[in-house]
């Protein structure tokens, strides 16, 4: 579900750049977290691939054996290479100069949405071009019932 709705709040302003949201999940996959926070945390990055990316966005959900990753990829022209290691600092911008907008707080926010799961932020450049950034969740197997899928709306596929 998380995925499927940013990618639907999204998809508006992404057609209107010519960009195109896909959103790859394995059925019946469940990630055990606060689902409001990993909307936010999801946005950000879709977000971030809409202001710097172009061409494609990417929103994929992966299974592992303890722990679910969630991928937001573009096909925009990556981090700089001095961005990466500092990339999750609070104010931390990649190009200030552009003049985007944004305080520069949009990655910071979605590392301590990660931490404060357990899990771990990290941001790289896609070898082919573009950028990922990751979120990579613990799945402790607690009850069913605690879970949000993260299969997207069915009734929002095209």
């Amino acid at each position: 579900e998380p995925l499927g709705r940013v990618a639907a709040r999204f998809g508006a302003r992404a057609g209107e750049h010519g960009v195109e949201i896909r959103v790859t999940v394995l059925e019946g996959l469940l990630v055990d977290a606060d689902r409001l926070r990993i909307e936010q945390a999801i946005g950000n990055l879709a977000d971030n691939a809409l202001r710097y990316g172009r061409g494609r966005i990417e929103l994929v959900a992966e299974d592992g054996p303890a722990i679910r990753t969630l991928r937001v990829r573009d096909d925009g022209p990556g981090f700089p290479d001095e961005l990466v290691p500092v990339a999750f600092e609070r104010f931390t911008r990649g190009d200030p100069a552009r003049g985007r907008g944004g305080a520069g707080l949009g990655l910071a926010i979605v590392q301590a949405i990660a931490r404060a799961h357990g899990g771990r932020a990290a941001a790289g450049n896609r070898a082919g071009g573009g950028a990922e950034v990751s979120l990579e969740l613990p799945f402790p197997a607690p009850r069913r019932e605690e879970h949000t899928p993260a299969l997207p709306d069915p009734s929002l596929a095209r």
